[in-house]
């Protein structure tokens, strides 16, 4: 089964602020004016907004419009409501990104009868305890139902698709609709080719399919005839150390750009030693001013908190990310395998080296426990005076995720 609460931001906000209800409703940072719309309400999408709209074109669009800034905290505890009410009818629930859900139903047939009377059992208990109304998609994989969920909330409340007809319910659908096709580079190769549905897909054989799309015709092609063995996996509560930095104006400024980097790292090096805890991964994610993305992930050889020690690590990590001449207005560093601080340094710094840079960071923190985080280090600090940068940067426990 396959839920979700349409723009699950707006919803939850206006939750919190009846009078939100009826009105043009965008989430989105306040701060940055290039920064885009995350969620916008239907009474603001008739206007022509969609997520990832810049905000001046919104508001350009829907004078009306009432803007809120993202409240990751309130979203995350309504999403854990709505993840528990879901654990009672089966261990295996996945959360995915905002006010969507994966629930494995696979034998509860004796406890709650059939897919479709739990779903609505599960729909039922959400309005009354939480008053979202979600939409449902029910069907043998998580990709039909995914699908089932996403067109039904044009059409009615749930949607199943009986078992053995997948092909034929996502042959009439277009061909966007299948996850490995989603890259802009696939869609326009699928206009180029006049493949506008699933249908015409399923009709060229494999062989033809990878001259085209090479190792990925095979998924490209299961996915077109409802092929899809992706179990349902929960989530893990594992601590994250987050941090990220909107950018204005954006640029390509490399200089500047390292600045930046050097800033939310060391924001984030402040939360791990606060915390008392080090990470093992970090990925990095920039978004470039065409709304474009960028990641690439980088294991971190030991326990160091150091952001010395780290910035040539995480600075050459960016220039291998980075492979595109665009501009940037967004960048953001998340460690995780998180564990607690050992004794362990790194292996290619010396002792002396060490102790220098780790008196260095004390004082920072010293620094900064006293007087606040408008201490930074001198190479960044040219930067935000000339850029409006709005940064934000987070810990989540177990719990909290």
């Amino acid at each position: 089964m396959y839920l979700r609460i349409n723009e699950f931001p707006v919803a939850v906000e206006r939750l919190r602020d009846s009078s939100l209800r009826g009105r043009p409703v965008a989430v989105c940072s306040r701060h940055s004016p290039s920064a885009p719309v995350l969620s916008v309400s239907a009474e603001a999408g008739k206007c022509g907004i969609y997520a990832g709209m810049p905000v001046p074109e919104a508001v350009r669009r829907c004078p009306g419009l009432v803007i809120i800034p993202p409240d990751n905290v309130l979203y995350r505890k309504a999403a854990g409501k709505i993840a528990a009410l879901l654990g009672k009818y089966s261990p295996l629930v996945e959360p995915g990104h905002w006010g969507q859900f994966f629930v494995d139903l696979s034998g509860t047939l004796r406890i709650f009868g059939a897919a479709e009377d739990a779903a609505y059992r599960m729909r039922r208990d959400i309005i009354g305890s939480t008053d979202l109304c979600p939409a449902i998609g029910v069907a043998s994989n998580k990709l039909v139902s995914r699908v089932a969920g996403k067109i039904i909330r044009f059409h009615a409340d749930m949607y199943a698709v009986p078992s053995g007809s997948e092909a034929s319910f996502m042959a009439p659908l277009k061909s966007s609709v299948l996850p490995a096709v989603k890259k802009p580079a696939d869609r326009k190769l699928l206009h180029d080719l006049n493949i506008r549905f699933v249908h015409q897909l399923v009709s060229i054989p494999v062989s033809r399919l990878s001259a085209v799309f090479g190792k990925r015709a095979y998924l490209i092609y299961n996915q077109a005839m409802g092929i899809d063995n992706t179990p349902v996996r929960p989530l893990l509560s594992k601590p994250v150390v987050f941090a990220g930095q909107h950018i204005e104006p954006d640029t390509n400024d490399t200089e500047i750009l390292f600045a930046f980097l050097m800033s939310i790292l060391s924001s984030a090096c402040f939360k791990m030693r606060s915390k008392k805890v080090h990470a093992k991964t970090v990925w990095l994610y920039v978004r470039y001013c065409d709304n474009m993305e960028d990641f690439k992930r980088l294991k971190i050889r030991g326990a160091v908190t150091n952001e010395i020690v780290l910035y040539p690590v995480i600075k050459k990590l960016f220039t291998e990310t980075v492979t595109r001449r665009q501009r940037i207005k967004y960048i953001s560093l998340t460690f995780t395998d998180i564990s607690s601080v050992s004794c362990q340094v790194d292996m290619f710094e010396t002792s002396a080296s060490l102790s220098k840079k780790s008196a260095a960071v004390q004082a920072m923190d010293t620094i900064i426990s006293r007087y606040g985080k408008k201490i930074e280090w001198g190479h960044t600090l040219f930067v935000s005076q000339k850029y409006s940068a709005v940064q934000n940067s987070y810990f989540l426990s177990g719990r909290d995720m």
